[in-house]
């Protein structure tokens, strides 16, 4: 009776599962790796009446939306799935449209990739949060100390304004000019001309440094800079200055603040200046066609090294159109981009190329200004840099 077996439900059963072209054991779970993501399904329903009659729906489960329509293939393939849970479900249906009582199914997970879990993009949240908290500190940090920079370098240039003359002494017959290069720090250069005896036109001329950068040198320097003019009215030689200021400023158990100086005392009516050194550069001389450094005696260490130094001095009787520049040891000691000093030599041979009788002081220094600035240009200038020129006329 044909009819009865019309009523049976055919089976169906998935015979091949295969991965990246590859057979795989079909199994209760199969986990696949993030690149193993095309599978293909071959699968074969049994049924009493005519087999080739046999039609099924398929599904993938985190893929498909719906059942398929009804097809006669027997296999099925699905390319570039993504990581997920999938289940493949397959049912055959007899000529009679009687489905199998249950479909055959796969169950497999394609795991992402490494980078995709959550323990890696945890712990790379972890790692980018504690990067971004230390970028967040240490540029916190760098504009704190940005701030307090620009603080302490206006400050310090107000400060300085204070110590450093507005305007060079003008005389007859007596040329003098300076010029102040602030370092990227303002350093401690300072320099300045005070009346030794005003009555008589004895005037003291200074110019150093001290060992220091920053605001704190700078309220040493009005301490020291105070300290030296009332030492200066002491109406001693330029030599007794410095020992009595040395005196002063040394101490055994304290620490010192080390001064490098020149001081120089000039009689403008006289034409004599006595000039003693602490530590400065040696002042540079043009005397008719000679450029010379000064020989200058005494320890020349700079005031606070050392208890009870006595300094000496030279004392030199000017002419017309004699020429001595002073200057702190940052234009000598100051490096180019290759490393080298601008040094002595340098100095010597521009103040050498043009006649004295012809510049003025400030056109001088403005020169040698401009070769030191074209000399160290793309470097950062650590170092503070001080000129006075002084010209008979």
């Amino acid at each position: 009776d044909t009819s009865y077996y019309s009523e049976v439900p055919p089976t169906i059963q998935i015979k091949k599962f295969s991965v990246n072209r590859k057979d795989t054991k079909i199994k209760n779970s199969i986990k696949l790796k993030y690149f193993q993501n095309n599978v293909k399904f071959s699968f074969s329903g049994i049924s009493f009446i005519n087999e080739k009659e046999i039609k099924y729906k398929y599904i993938l489960e985190g893929y498909d939306k719906k059942w398929s329509p009804f097809v006669k293939e027997t296999n099925v393939a699905y390319n570039n799935l993504r990581n997920g849970k999938y289940t493949f479900k397959v049912l055959s249906y007899n000529k009679q449209g009687i489905p199998a009582k249950e479909p055959a199914s796969v169950f497999f997970i394609i795991l992402p990739p490494f980078w995709r879990t959550w323990w890696f993009i945890s712990g790379a949240s972890i790692i980018i949060t504690g990067f971004l908290y230390l970028f967040y500190k240490l540029n916190l940090k760098a504009k704190i100390k940005q701030e307090k920079f620009i603080y302490e370098y206006d400050t310090s240039l107000k400060f300085k304004k204070e110590i450093i003359p507005e305007k060079d002494p003008s005389f007859r017959n007596v040329d003098i000019a300076s010029i102040y290069l602030p370092s990227s720090r303002v350093g401690g250069n300072f320099y300045g001309y005070t009346w030794v005896n005003a009555k008589e036109k004895i005037m003291a001329i200074y110019i150093g440094d001290i060992e220091e950068s920053g605001l704190h040198s700078i309220k040493d320097l009005v301490f020291l800079t105070t300290l030296l003019k009332v030492v200066a009215k002491s109406n001693g030689d330029s030599n007794e200055v410095l020992s009595k200021f040395n005196n002063i400023l040394y101490r055994k158990d304290e620490k010192t603040i080390n001064v490098n100086l020149s001081f120089s005392i000039f009689d403008i009516t006289n034409r004599i200046i006595s000039i003693s050194n602490a530590g400065l550069g040696r002042p540079i001389m043009k005397r008719d066609d000679n450029v010379f450094l000064l020989n200058l005696p005494g320890p020349g260490l700079p005031i606070g090294v050392r208890k009870s130094l006595s300094y000496k001095n030279l004392k030199i009787e000017l002419k017309k159109n004699d020429f001595i520049l002073f200057f702190t040891n940052g234009l000598i000691k100051s490096r180019n981009k290759m490393n080298n000093e601008y040094g002595y030599e340098r100095l010597e041979k521009i103040i050498q190329g043009y006649n004295i009788k012809k510049v003025t002081s400030k056109e001088i220094i403005e020169i040698i200004s401009e070769d030191f600035n074209n000399f160290c240009s793309n470097v950062e200038q650590k170092e503070d840099v001080t000129l006075i020129a002084l010209k008979l006329l």
